[in-house]
């Protein structure tokens, strides 16, 4: 790829995708090092600030907050109390690994890997026989923390295996 190439190619990114580029530079050969340095001082760009720190997420709770809640109140009011627990510790594993991901949200294998999982906790949460009363935080807390762990494995995994279709599609 000649100099040329590279500039173009980053011309064409948008700053969040730029900024992914920026992230991995160690990665690249020097000329695309170089073109990606002037594309940034072209752009005037600044490091994006911390996901967790922004209003962004204080929206993208109050979101999940009044996607959830009505859920929870249904099963309240159909006498499914036991349920409350396992759709709420569901709602917030899925909900943090969107967060996480969100620079994939572009991306249909993304969606469906998410829309994979949501039908496969509704139908576990179905299944399992929940008992109703208190559940120790220290448990719940356990198998959010197994939940998400499972979910970001399996999306990475899958990250993976598009980046290798793609990059042996861009080889041929």
């Amino acid at each position: 790829m000649s100099k040329e190439s590279f500039r173009e190619r980053y011309e064409r990114l948008t700053d969040e995708e730029l900024w992914r580029v920026v992230e991995v530079r160690k990665d690249l050969v020097p000329e695309a090092v170089l073109a990606l340095d002037r594309e940034v001082q072209r752009r005037h760009l600044k490091p994006p600030e911390a996901p967790f720190v922004t209003s962004d997420s204080r929206v993208f709770g109050a979101v999940v907050a009044l996607i959830i809640l009505p859920f929870l109140m249904l099963l309240l009011h159909l006498g499914r109390g036991q349920l409350v627990y396992p759709v709420l510790c569901t709602a917030i594993a899925i909900a943090f690994s969107l967060w996480s991901w969100w620079d994939l949200k572009r991306r249909l294998w993304f969606w469906t890997t998410i829309g994979c999982f949501a039908l496969l906790h509704v139908v576990l949460i179905l299944l399992f026989p929940w008992q109703s009363g208190w559940v120790p935080a220290s448990v719940l807390t356990c198998l959010c923390i197994v939940d998400i762990g499972v979910m970001y494995g399996v999306i990475g995994f899958v990250k993976k295996l598009h980046n290798t279709e793609l990059n042996e599609e861009s080889s041929s």
